[in-house]
């Protein structure tokens, strides 16, 4: 009846939730913000010191546990050595907690079994390591100059350390170490949340950075691939493809000047008209 249906309707919140959820929701706090829990952990930092280079590694919770990148502690290192110089106000302080009094060798072995499979990377000794969480890359790379083992892309001789004039800082790096907030040991594994929320805090500029740098580059793509103008009597390519997406116009572009395929590489299915003189070259990516 009517007022069956009515009493069913009343049974059910406006959001859908059932009865008293939306007091629940209401009251429920906010999510903490990211720099909120960050601020927190910071206080517990037992002082600002300088570290040596060789009592540093990794720690068991830095990215996630992931591996470093060989790769970007060589283009850092490149960066640095040919082009940015060396300053410590660039850099800041890096963050480290203290080794594990439960297990001394355990920040250097977990280390090492990340870096096993990136030749690139440092290796560390079998003792109590502080367990890096912030400028890991720009510790590994001082760690290889420092050892003699940093070899830069198309050079097989080993980097020496610089001696020139503007150097001095990076030498007393080197020589006496790098300086770091540091934690206990305790502290970091107690708070991991917020020590979690303290590293994506620190990696919030460059991770919008570098989406903003591969949307911008994926636009300049798409609207360079659309149409390319040529003489009369050569080649000219116009390709049509996939609206917003420049990957199947640029291998198309590719393809067109490499050989006389007649499958775009990018969906292998969609036929490829290569023509002279004003005719367009055409392809159309159904698959993307």
């Amino acid at each position: 009846s009517p007022s069956e249906g009515m009493a069913g309707a009343s049974d059910v919140s406006v959001t859908g939730l059932a009865p008293g959820a939306d007091a629940v929701a209401a009251a429920a706090p906010p999510p903490q913000k990211v720099c909120f829990q960050a601020r927190a952990v910071l206080r517990l930092s037992k002082g600002r010191r300088r570290v040596r280079l060789t009592d540093l590694a990794p720690a068991a919770f830095n990215r996630f546990g992931s591996a470093l990148s060989g790769k970007h502690v060589l283009s850092l290192a490149s960066r640095i050595l040919h082009v940015e110089g060396f300053a410590s106000y660039r850099y800041g302080a890096g963050w480290c907690h203290e080794p594990d009094p439960q297990d001394n060798h355990g920040v250097s072995r977990h280390a090492n079994e990340k870096a096993a499979a990136d030749p690139i990377l440092p290796r560390y000794p079998p003792k109590p390591l502080y367990g890096v969480f912030k400028c890991n890359h720009l510790v590994a790379f001082l760690q290889l100059l420092q050892s003699g083992a940093l070899r830069l892309p198309g050079n097989t001789e080993p980097v020496n350390v610089p001696s020139g004039q503007g150097w001095d800082e990076l030498r007393e790096v080197l020589e006496h170490g790098i300086e770091m907030e540091v934690f206990s040991h305790e502290d970091v594994t107690s708070h991991h949340a917020e020590f979690a929320a303290l590293m994506a805090s620190d990696n919030f500029a460059s991770a919008f950075a570098m989406a903003e740098d591969e949307f911008t580059l994926l636009h300049r793509l798409a609207a360079c691939a659309r149409e390319e103008m040529t003489a009369p009597g050569n080649l000219q390519i116009s390709p049509r493809c996939c609206p917003g997406i420049a990957f199947c116009a640029i291998s198309c572009l590719h393809w067109a000047t490499d050989g006389p395929s007649t499958t775009c590489p990018a969906c292998s299915t969609t036929p490829l008209r290569r023509t002279l003189a004003r005719l367009p070259l055409s392809c159309s990516c159904p698959a993307l």
